[in-house]
């Protein structure tokens, strides 16, 4: 919307109570603020307000309506959670439906598996309160976005979170080593003399006289 018309809504706003402290800066800060929001859906989020608050509106709370103008009031857990097994009983494990609500998507995704939830006992209370935790957390980051105009950002981690194991880089002018497994004790080595025979071509008598000669 444009300067002008953020400035005619909020005069509205503040025409309509007259305990509150009504200043150019005020103006202007309210005005401001919803400058990103469209005509139309501002208006009408102050004309609620005004029906239904006491005391002046604050900006969040213009925002907050002007959101639920255009998405709709937040879908609770609860009522998630009965659209979901409305979806198991219809659907089954073997096929998955796709939610136009993306929160009950998510959920599913951070509670387990389709087929695992369709696998686990009608009456689990565990299982029925955790998923309303989670879609409840998504629902409720899904509208503040809304409400300020703008997404945070996604989580960043000061340092790396794990880093692979490195693996050793080959070396091929290393030498290849043999590594021997000694069982038992030591045994010490002892020098024995060479035979005068070792190594010689000789008949069977000169051997015997051989052998007859060292002893």
């Amino acid at each position: 919307m444009t300067r002008d018309e953020a400035g005619k809504i909020i005069s509205v706003l503040f025409a309509t109570y007259p305990s509150a402290t009504l200043t150019v800066k005020n103006v202007e800060a309210y005005a401001s603020a919803i400058l990103d929001l469209d005509a139309k859906v501002a208006g009408e989020a102050v004309n609620r307000l005004r029906l239904t608050k006491t005391f002046l509106p604050s900006i969040s709370e213009i925002r907050a309506c002007a959101a639920d103008i255009v998405l709709g009031p937040m879908r609770s857990g609860e009522e998630a959670y009965g659209v979901l097994m409305t979806a198991v009983r219809a659907c089954g494990w073997p096929a998955p439906p796709r939610f136009r609500d993306a929160n009950i998507t998510r959920a599913i995704g951070v509670w387990g598996s389709w087929a695992d939830l369709c696998r686990s006992p009608a009456d689990d209370p565990g299982g029925r309160a955790r998923f309303i935790e989670l879609y409840e957390q998504g629902a409720t980051r899904e509208r503040a976005d809304a409400i300020a105009g703008k997404a945070l950002p996604g989580p960043r981690a000061s340092r790396q979170e794990f880093a692979p194991l490195a693996r050793p880089v080959p070396n091929p002018q290393a030498q290849p080593m043999m590594i021997v497994a000694v069982h038992g004790p030591s045994i010490p080595s002892v020098s024995r003399p060479v035979s005068p025979i070792a190594g010689k071509r000789m008949s069977a008598d000169e051997i015997e006289e051989a052998l007859r000669s060292s002893k």
